[in-house]
């Protein structure tokens, strides 16, 4: 056993590693190909013992190659095994008919697949190359034994009658001989009682391979006259096969007695061969019988199916013809001789006035078997037909082909018409600059202009197909307007995803509407849109989809809200203003009076207390008013020309009283900072009212927070600036005055603000300080004095951050 070489075609890496490693455990030499062509190849450069081929290999499979390998000579004896992961039904027939000796089904069993494959390459070594004669008058029963017997190795010769046979005997030694029993000249009982008597071939096994079987007694007449089986057709291959190899491994053994067969009187056998051959022409005559009737009924029936296929033919709506390997026309129906004419001569002829076979034409594809589509335009009726060849099988085993012609002219120019349109339609949509997109009615994105790509972030590419309309603009799967348009828009829909304030009915287009919404996840911060979504309809006026537009207005509603700001701080200017102007009056009156009195009371202590009081409390009112006519622009101001880092050198260690020592005081000149013209009291003020507020927010945070020590650190910069429009703009500040500017920054480690209390700091009496400790006129005047001084004034805060002015 050891030694034999093995080609393994597999490639599964798995299943391959798996069967060399048990084959060269049992000591076999083992090659491995991973697809049919290395197969084959290693096949005939090495000459393996045995081949075991998977037959589900990519490409070119196990049984194709197979029955390449059994055509080439040098390699055609080499026994194949096919291995299968699908013991399908058929499976054995077709691999056994492609040539192989047998297969063996996937998984592999590692305890019986050594011993497997050792019991082939023993069939094979001891039976490969027989030579076995085969006696049969149907030539089609000698191909399909001859391929069978073939396909397993054997050398078949053919005889066509017994006397044939009992020739080629003369000259050549056999195996084995099978036979049929009726043939003319010499049946197979003759042929077999021939044998039995001749010495000379006697000793070589008899089978018997007949389709006229009766009785027992047609296999006991066989066996009487020497044959070893009778074997009644038709016969599987797996059974036909061992049957034949059980046959030949008992003569090989020895196991076969060929005794000498007593001459019996001529006059009992003929009687008995009489009447055997007699029930058996009798029995092929019943056949035949039965064979002309089903025929004719057959007959008939093709008659009828014939009829009804042409009656379908002549009453289709599509033009049909038959052509032959020649052009020639077979036939056409009535509705492709309407269209081209009397069908006559060949198809060239007929369809394209030609002389010759067209360039163009199918027939070499369908008589290969294929069945071919394809669009024709016929210069003779100038109209577009859509072509369905396909081979028509005869009864006589030709091939025709049938040709079916459906007029597509309306719907091919329809067509065209419509990508026209598309076409016009998606330069328009892409022509736009307003970013657009269109879903049809199963809310599928057909169009996605470059305006929506620049808007969204999302290229065509990415959403054109999809129903991911809603990805662009929010962060969770929702129907957009034009969805609801498709779907049929109801109030109850719309309000469920929209407020009722930011949507209405388009008073221009039908059936669209129109509105404002914010979209969180455009851009950093958000965007808001103007979006207008319309119905898109068919000449039915039935909706076929929706278009959508958005206009960016982020920047427009930003200048409407600081307007409104401005306005509002205007209008509380005014009459902080105002009020002031006509407080300060009352309290000149107030304080120069106070100061009368004390001047006239010399003696009575507790009166002059009482109005020293009087006094002191008119001029807090008087600061008050002050702090007013700051924030509405109205204080008397006496500018110059300063240094604010020689300002902050003077009140720095004031500022360091003011704030306290638990607070550190940190300030950061630039150098070489530029001069500004400006009133000294009010930028004092400015840097006063921020240092104290800095103070009352990091001792309010240090006393609020678990474990934290009072105080903080308190930070005064200064810097040049050169500021661009685009400073303005990242900071949505709409009066953009770009140029040369110095920055005072003054920042505290405090607890911060959120974003509602910053929308409302710079407001006149707006503080979030305790009742009885501050006025809410700190920052405002801070910003009256910044504006008056046409400055700008903006915070960065956050909650547990501290605050940045």
């Amino acid at each position: 056993m050891a030694g034999e070489k093995i080609l393994i075609v597999e490639d599964n890496s798995m299943n391959l590693e798996l069967a060399t490693d048990l084959l060269e455990a049992a000591g076999y030499f083992v090659i491995q190909a991973r697809s049919a062509e290395e197969g084959l190849k290693l096949a005939s450069a090495d000459s393996p013992d045995l081949i075991l081929m998977d037959i589900g290999l990519p490409g070119m499979d196990g049984l194709k190659a197979t029955r390449v390998l059994k055509q080439d000579l040098a390699i055609t004896d080499i026994p194949v095994i096919a291995l299968t992961a699908h013991a399908m039904q058929g499976d054995e027939e077709k691999a056994l008919a492609s040539g192989c000796t047998g297969y063996i089904t996937k998984p592999i069993d590692t305890r019986t697949f050594s011993k497997t494959v050792f019991q082939f390459i023993d069939s094979a070594r001891r039976l490969t190359g027989m030579k076995i004669l085969i006696v049969d008058d149907l030539e089609v029963n000698l191909e399909l034994l001859e391929a069978r017997l073939e396909g397993n190795g054997y050398d078949v010769t053919i005889a066509r009658n017994g006397i044939e046979a009992l020739e080629i005997l003369k000259t050549d030694s056999f195996d084995m001989i099978i036979s049929d029993i009726l043939m003319p000249k010499m049946d197979g009982y003759q042929l077999c009682r021939e044998c039995k008597k001749d010495n000379a071939l006697r000793k070589i096994p008899f089978v018997f391979y007949t389709a006229t079987y009766r009785d027992k007694k047609d296999e006991e007449f066989a066996l009487s006259l020497g044959a070893e089986r009778f074997i009644v057709k038709p016969t599987g291959n797996k059974s036909f096969m061992e049957i034949i190899e059980g046959v030949l491994k008992n003569h090989k053994k020895g196991l076969l007695t060929f005794s000498e067969i007593p001459v019996e009187e001529e006059d009992i056998y003929l009687k008995e061969y009489n009447e055997r051959l007699i029930n058996k022409l009798e029995k092929k005559m019943l056949d035949l019988e039965r064979e002309i009737n089903q025929r004719k009924l057959t007959e008939e029936k093709l008659q009828f199916e014939r009829n009804k296929v042409v009656n379908i033919l002549e009453s289709m709506a599509d033009g049909i013809y038959i052509v032959n390997r020649q052009y020639d026309i077979e036939y056409a129906n009535p509705v492709l001789k309407k269209e081209f004419g009397a069908a006559e001569g060949k198809c060239y002829e007929y369809l394209h006035d030609r002389k010759e076979a067209c360039p163009w034409c199918k027939n070499q594809e369908v008589f290969a078997g294929k069945t071919v589509r394809w669009e024709w335009y016929s210069f003779k009726n100038q109209k577009t037909y859509d072509l369905i060849d396909t081979p028509l099988k005869n009864s006589d085993g030709s091939i025709s082909k049938l040709e079916i012609f459906r007029d597509v002219t309306d719907r091919k120019q329809a067509k065209e018409a419509l990508q026209e349109s598309e076409r016009r339609l998606k330069q328009a949509v892409e022509g736009i600059s307003i970013p657009t997109f269109i879903i049809d009615n199963n809310h599928k994105l057909t169009h996605w202009n470059k305006a929506c790509e620049s808007l969204t972030g999302f290229s065509a590419s990415e959403v054109v197909g999809t129903k991911k309309q809603w990805l662009a603009f929010y962060s969770e799967e929702r129907p957009i307007m034009a969805d609801f348009i498709v779907n049929g828009v109801t109030e109850e829909k719309i309000a469920s995803y929209y407020k009722v304030v930011n949507y209405n009915k388009s008073v221009l287009i039908e059936g669209a509407y129109e509105g404002e919404d914010f979209y969180p996840a455009l851009g950093e911060k958000g965007k808001w849109l103007f979006f207008t979504a319309a119905p898109l309809r068919d000449q039915q006026r039935k909706i076929v989809g929706a278009i959508q537009t958005f206009q960016d207005i982020t920047e427009r509603r930003s200048i409407e809200a600081q307007l409104r700001q401005s306005q509002k701080m205007e209008a509380i200017g005014i009459l902080a203003g105002g009020v002031a102007h006509d407080f300060n009056n009352l309290l000149t009156v107030i304080i120069g009076n106070a100061q009368l009195a004390l001047m006239k009371i010399i003696k009575d202590e507790s009166l002059r207390k009482e109005i020293e009081e009087i006094k002191k409390a008119g001029e807090k009112a008087a600061s008050l008013t002050r702090q007013l006519l700051a924030f509405s622009r109205k204080q008397i101001v006496q500018p110059r020309i300063l240094d604010i880092n020689e300002l902050l050198t003077d009140i720095e260690k004031m500022l360091g009283r003011l704030i306290g020592e638990n607070i550190e005081l940190l300030t950061i000149p630039a150098p070489a900072l530029w001069r500004v013209e400006i009133d000294p009291g009010q930028i004092e003020q400015v840097i006063m009212n921020l240092a104290i507020n800095a103070k009352d927010a990091m001792s309010t945070c240090a006393d609020s927070a678990a474990g934290r020590p009072p105080g903080g650190k308190l930070i005064i910069e200064t810097a040049n600036a050169d500021l661009d429009k685009n400073y303005f703009r990242e900071r949505d500040i709409h009066e953009e005055k770009p140029g040369h500017y110095v920055m005072l920054s003054i920042s505290d480690t405090g607890c911060g603000m959120d974003k509602k209390t910053r929308e409302h700091i710079f407001e006149p009496f707006f503080t979030t300080k305790e009742v009885g400790k501050g006025t809410g006129l700190g920052l405002s005047t801070v910003y009256g004095i910044v504006k008056q001084n046409n400055g700008f004034i903006w915070v960065y805060s956050e909650p547990g951050k501290g605050t940045t002015f």
